[in-house]
């Protein structure tokens, strides 16, 4: 199904999996801009798989997740470069290490409370 709408950015198009309500793209008419959002099957718990940007620059994503509704990966990929971002979670299932392809490692520590309280680089 597709609607269309228009604000002070100008006019939209936005189209949605009939059977689940989950957007599957927006463009601005009239030029290159807009996404696109793939999903996984059925099987997959039609979790989130893939987020493109058309025009403007804007990073694709493309993610891994587990049926705990956890990114296990992201491949980043902006002006045809690719960065791959592995996630490591702790028994709670918060956040425990981010690893990127080229080095770079966040860790995360949580408070009493289970909220993040630091994040080294």
């Amino acid at each position: 199904r597709r609607i269309r709408t228009r604000n002070d950015l100008g006019q939209f198009d936005y189209t949605y999996l009939g059977q689940t309500e989950q957007m599957v793209s927006a463009r601005l008419l009239g030029t290159p801009i807009g996404r696109d959002l793939i999903y996984e099957a059925n099987a997959g718990d039609r979790r989130l798989y893939r987020l493109s940007h058309h025009g403007g620059g804007a990073p694709s994503y493309t993610y891994a997740s587990a049926p705990e509704q956890l990114i296990d990966g992201i491949v980043e990929t902006v002006g045809g470069q690719s960065a791959l971002w592995a996630y490591d979670y702790d028994a709670a299932g918060r956040l425990k290490v981010a690893d990127r392809s080229d080095g770079a490692q966040y860790d995360y520590a949580y408070d009493a409370e289970g909220n993040v309280s630091h994040i080294e680089a």
